[in-house]
């Protein structure tokens, strides 16, 4: 429901211009289309991403906490929930770099396409128009970007948490690695709160915009 709604609340601008300016050019509802579509396939991926980053906190809380015991068990659970979470990130990375790129292009076929309007005041409510939709546009990408430093941030961590844990597979070994384990549980908690921020304006553009 979200794509459905997103994409026509992004095409709702590119509609203007049909009824203002004999028409939007193909080229233009395409680029509309993907950046759409871009958008709902990130509010998904946010989704995924969030709860494999909660799974890694938790598999990072039980590999600390059995430090006493044999951590086998523990550590392979929290390598699995690491290695989920690394490629659905890397996935949101690349999403938020299409829904830059698309998104430029999409205002600036649409800007293009308001140039042919004659009338002074019609041009000055589509255009206004056009800028509240791409407002709402880069507050999202702004939030993406924040996610992707969040994730550079975090990923890191978990990855010399494993690195050092296997190879001293040893209570010794894991106390060895708590400083750099709390470390990663805040900045897991900073990440969750930026993606439940990207989601929240991803839904507040469907809200605003919905025709």
């Amino acid at each position: 429901m979200i794509r459905q709604s997103v994409r026509r609340a992004l095409l709702v601008g590119c509609a203007c211009s049909v009824l203002v300016a004999m028409g939007c050019s193909t080229s233009g509802h395409k680029r509309a289309a993907r950046a759409a579509t871009s958008l709902g396939k990130a509010r998904a991926e946010l989704v995924q991403l969030r709860e494999l980053s909660n799974e890694v906190l938790v598999k990072l809380a039980d590999l600390m906490e059995d430090a006493g015991r044999d951590p086998k068990r523990e550590y392979a659970a929290y390598t699995k929930a690491v290695g989920r979470f690394e490629s659905r990130a890397g996935t949101v990375r690349k999403r938020a770099e299409q829904i830059k790129a698309r998104g430029e292009a999409y205002f600036a076929s649409w800007g293009k396409e308001l140039e042919a309007i004659s009338d002074a005041e019609l041009y000055g409510n589509v255009t206004r128009r056009k800028a509240s939709v791409q407002e709402s546009y880069q507050e999202t990408v702004r939030s993406m970007a924040l996610t992707a430093e969040s994730l550079d941030q975090f990923a890191p961590d978990l990855n010399d948490i494993k690195t050092a844990v296997g190879n001293d597979l040893t209570p010794g070994g894991i106390s060895s690695v708590r400083d750099v384990g709390a470390r990663a549980q805040a900045h897991g908690k900073v990440l969750i709160a930026r993606i439940d921020a990207v989601i929240a304006e991803l839904d507040f553009v469907e809200d605003m915009l919905a025709p």
